[in-house]
Order: C-alpha cells, then sequence, then structure tokens
C-alpha cells in the first residue's frame, strides 16, 4: 500500500471554476442481487432484492473532491459547499443546491465573507433553525485547517449571509476531513475525529475526539464515550439514525507509532448513553476505504455505502461496487459493478422522499493507497435505490 504520511492534505483545493446547469439523466442501470438471508423467525430463506442505480450527470465538471454537502429536508434537496471544483458563485460563500425531486441544480447567492475552510469541513442541516451548520476545513492555499463554526440561515426572512458562531478560540482544534451529524433529539451538533494538520513531527495529525455543540446554550463540550472507541481517523465516512438514536462510522485512516491505522469496521454509537461498539462483519464486506460514502436508510434499516479509495494491500484503486448493510442481521452484500466508475472522495445523502442513496462528486480513484494521485473528476450524479422486495412463493 502507498498511503502517504499527508501533510497539506487539501491545498491541491484550488481548482477551477466551473458553470452549474441543470441536471440531465443520460442512462438507467438496473442491478439486480439478492441481499444476505435475514434472520426471520418463520422463514429461512432469503429475501430477493433489487438495486436501481439511476445515473444523472451535470454538465461540465462536477463538484470535486473533500466537498461538504447536507439534506435540506425541508426542501427536498441536497447542498454542497466547498471542495476542489468551486461553485460558480458571485462570491466563494455560495452553496450548489440539487432539487432531488427534478434532479435540477442552482447556486445559493450569499453576500459577504464566508467560511475559509473549503477542503473537508463539516456540513448539517438543523431543520428546527432552518439553517446550516459547516465547521472546520483547510483553507486554500493555508498552512493548516481552521476550527471555525459558521452558520447559514435558509428561511425566506433570513439575512442571506454567514455568520461565524465559534472562531475556535473555544472548542474542538482546527481539523479537516471530519464527521459531523445533527442529532436534533438533543439539540446538538456532533464532530467526530478528523486530521489536524501538520505537527511538529508529522504532517497529519489524525484525531478520534468527539465534540458536541449545544445549538441552544451556543456552546462547546468534549464528550468522552466509552466502549470500543474507534481509532483516530480522517476522511472517514458518517451516518445517523435519529429514531434509534445511533451513528455510524465506517473508514477513514489514521497515523500513528510510525504506521498508518486502517479497519474495516462498522463503528456505532448510542447516542443516548455515549457508548461505542463495533458491529460485526458478516457477509461480504468491503475493503478497508478513505473517500468513501455511508448513507442510512430507516424503511429498510440498513447502510448503503459507495466507492472510496481502497487501502487494501492487493486489489483495483477502487471499487466500482456499492455495498449494504443489513443492521438487523449485521450482513455485508456487495452488489458487483453497480457504479459506472470508481470513485472516491464524493459526499452522500440519502433521500427519504425518493426513498434514494444519492451520491454526488469525486474522482475516479487511480492508485491504490494514494490520495495525492489525482482521478478524472467526475459529472454524474447517482441515485441509488432499494427496490421491491420478494419474498419465497412470489411470483417475479
Amino acid at each position: 500500500m502507498v498511503h502517504s504520511k499527508p501533510g497539506n492534505r487539501v491545498q491541491r483545493c484550488g481548482g477551477r471554476s466551473q458553470v452549474r446547469c441543470p441536471l440531465r439523466i443520460v442512462a438507467v442501470v438496473l442491478t439486480l442481487l439478492p441481499l444476505a438471508t435475514m434472520a426471520v423467525a418463520d422463514a429461512s430463506a432469503p429475501l430477493a432484492r433489487e438495486i436501481a442505480v439511476r445515473v444523472a450527470e451535470i454538465d461540465g465538471a462536477g463538484v470535486g473532491v473533500l466537498s461538504a454537502c447536507a439534506y435540506d429536508s425541508k426542501r427536498g434537496r441536497l447542498l454542497i459547499f466547498g471542495g476542489s471544483e468551486s461553485v460558480k458563485s458571485k462570491t466563494r460563500a455560495g452553496v450548489l443546491s440539487i432539487d432531488l425531486a427534478t434532479m435540477r441544480s442552482s447556486v445559493i447567492e450569499v453576500a459577504g465573507p464566508g467560511p475559509r475552510g473549503t477542503g473537508g469541513p463539516g456540513m448539517v442541516y438543523v431543520p428546527g433553525e432552518d439553517a446550516l451548520y459547516l465547521f472546520g476545513g483547510w483553507p486554500r492555499d493555508a498552512e493548516k485547517p481552521v476550527a471555525e463554526l459558521w452558520v447559514l440561515g435558509l428561511g425566506a426572512d433570513a439575512k442571506r449571509s454567514w455568520q461565524l458562531v465559534s472562531d475556535g478560540s473555544e472548542g474542538p482544534p482546527a481539523r479537516n476531513g471530519c464527521a459531523m451529524v445533527a442529532d436534533a433529539e438533543r439539540n446538538r451538533l456532533l464532530v467526530h475525529g478528523g486530521d489536524g494538520g501538520p505537527t511538529a513531527s508529522s504532517g497529519f495529525n489524525s484525531l478520534d475526539d468527539l465534540w458536541a455543540f449545544d445549538l441552544k446554550a451556543r456552546k462547546w463540550h468534549r464528550l468522552r464515550p466509552t466502549g470500543a472507541v474507534p481509532p483516530e481517523r480522517w476522511n472517514h465516512a458518517v451516518a445517523i439514525d435519529p429514531e434509534r438514536n445511533r451513528m455510524f462510522i465506517f473508514g477513514g485512516v489514521g497515523y500513528a507509532w510510525g504506521r498508518a491505522l486502517i479497519d474495516r469496521e462498522v463503528f456505532m454509537l448510542d447516542l443516548e448513553g455515549l457508548v461505542w461498539t463495533k458491529l460485526p462483519g458478516g457477509g461480504d464486506p468491503p475493503p478497508p476505504m478513505e473517500g468513501t460514502s455511508l448513507t442510512y436508510d430507516a424503511e429498510h434499516d440498513l447502510l448503503m455505502l459507495a466507492g472510496g479509495l481502497s487501502l487494501a494491500e492487493t486489489g483495483p484503486p477502487g471499487p466500482r461496487s456499492v455495498w449494504s448493510y443489513d443492521l438487523k442481521d449485521n450482513t455485508w452484500t456487495r452488489h458487483e459493478d453497480a457504479m459506472p466508475s470508481t470513485r472516491q472522495g464524493h459526499v452522500g445523502v440519502y433521500d427519504p422522499v425518493g426513498k434514494s442513496h444519492v451520491i454526488v462528486g469525486g474522482e475516479t480513484a487511480q492508485e491504490r493507497g494514494n490520495f495525492y494521485a489525482r482521478g478524472r473528476v467526475l459529472s454524474e450524479v447517482l441515485a441509488i435505490r432499494i427496490g421491491a422486495e420478494q419474498g419465497p412463493g412470489k411470483g417475479s
């Protein structure tokens, strides 16, 4: 494996501006594959499940790598900020919006200055405030990431400008490539892990800490979960199940004691009890990866993992397959060659209205374990949907 010790992991994010035009559907790909046998009391036969992958395309280049995204549940749209390919707006503070019903894109113009951390920030949508929150990231051409927290109101009467909530003097240290979620039940934001930037002894400072921002008190405090605490990591994927108070992470890479820290486990955090659990990895699991996406499907109680840069010792630089992880029996199923190309450094959300796992941006994986090997920037948007289930004795 060639995974290098990163120094300025995001300084290459000084990419060119691209025109954002309406999305157009260019292909439909259907992959019919059985999911793993379900643990059901009255039947042992597997349920036949299909996944449908719809491919759409942005005219021109995509959003590149290390952008941040959030699902705007009020308007059914995907919001994207930052990344290696600049959103073409009148200022650098603009946000790309993709309507998930029509698959058309537009830019939300934002006045004044905005977040500096355009490379690998964390971003979430908070429905109760109708606002976007963005934390951290690596500014273009800077030598280290930042620890700033910004908010952007999206309501009709909101002032359309980013507001600085926390300047980094208190709270979590600066970082990029962290995992961030909104925990609505406890009215807080959560930030986990990431890369703190260069230190006196290393160009890469992988983190394993967990921080909460209280949206009412407007204060940060560090959480100290117990259980099977995952090792430090950067560029990992995160998903949340708000109904069952669960947060999941997968992948990423850490660096300590002169070696890379790599695993292929799903770690689950109980958001109420603050206990980590390492989930079993039965079935056909994915290789260890960074720069992948993880989304949660409440209807089927499963996680969907798509793409990534392989950190395995052998094999291709990245998969074209996607994996579903059934949380009822803790089993992985691989859906072979479901994507048109390899893809890493992308973003993903689950669209509960369209019942699709939506994957946007990124680039092709070029060299196994080498984050710096640049690939082709991808313009396709993938919508992955679990199809109808078919049980024993039912017609096709």
